[in-house]
């Protein structure tokens, strides 16, 4: 399969290879498919838990937001944290 990139293009594959980050541009297009891949899996997912939790609002009806609520959430996830809980991992940030 050939590729023809634009010269913007070209020039970001030419400057990681050339900062040794990939070896070939064939590396370059691998990594940025496998990080579009992994995105559109991660918003997939998202976008199903949205779903759901309007699905939930819809049956049952939702909690009220409110101050109080919002710091026992804080002080949930920061305790999870002292514990060494992990995130989920569709959540974290890399």
């Amino acid at each position: 399969m050939d590729i023809h990139l634009n010269d913007t293009f070209a020039m970001i594959v030419r400057d990681k290879i050339i900062a040794g980050d990939f070896s070939d541009p064939v590396e370059v297009v691998e990594a940025a498919l496998a990080f579009m891949d992994k995105r559109d899996r991660r918003l997939a997912w998202l976008r199903a838990e949205i779903d759901k939790g309007m699905k939930s609002y819809e049956e049952n009806g939702g909690i009220g937001w409110t101050p109080e609520l919002r710091d026992r959430l804080i002080e949930e996830a920061i305790e999870h944290a002292r514990q060494g809980k992990p995130a989920n991992d569709a959540l974290k940030i890399e």
